[in-house]
């Protein structure tokens, strides 16, 4: 299985490897340091030394883009979307509470405005009994 290097050189740069020609080395260790995390093996495992980068270029590829979740572009917009969902509920919660708050403050100053209406009008003329 050999993979052409125009393949090689896509990936790197799909992955932010600014020049995979100059850095075949580099790109080699990102494939290394993904293996190493997925397989949660250390870096001078036998196995990993025993992979061809062929090899670590299908595995990486196999477990990208063969299955769509595993996707870091589709990871990254995942991620994008729900902090845009949290915002949207803490906006939107944050508008319930101002509501409720403004209510409470409108129940209050209607009470105020009763119990100051409903206070007994007293007369400060008094009747004499002279009448």
């Amino acid at each position: 299985m050999k993979f052409h290097w125009q393949a090689i050189e896509k990936l790197a740069r799909a992955h932010h490897l600014e020049d995979p020609t100059a850095s075949l080395d580099a790109f080699r260790r990102y494939l290394e340091m993904w293996w190493c995390q997925h397989y949660n093996r250390p870096l001078k495992d036998a196995l990993l030394q025993s992979y061809s980068l062929d090899e670590l270029c299908y595995e990486y590829l196999r477990h990208h883009y063969a299955k769509p979740e595993n996707d870091p572009k589709k990871e990254l917009e995942a991620k994008t979307l729900k902090e845009e969902e949290e915002t949207w509920i803490r906006e939107q919660l944050a508008k319930v509470h101002r509501a409720q708050e403004e209510e409470g403050n409108q129940k209050r100053s209607d009470e105020r405005k009763e119990s100051v209406s409903s206070a007994p009008d007293i007369s400060t003329q008094f009747e004499s009994g002279d009448s």
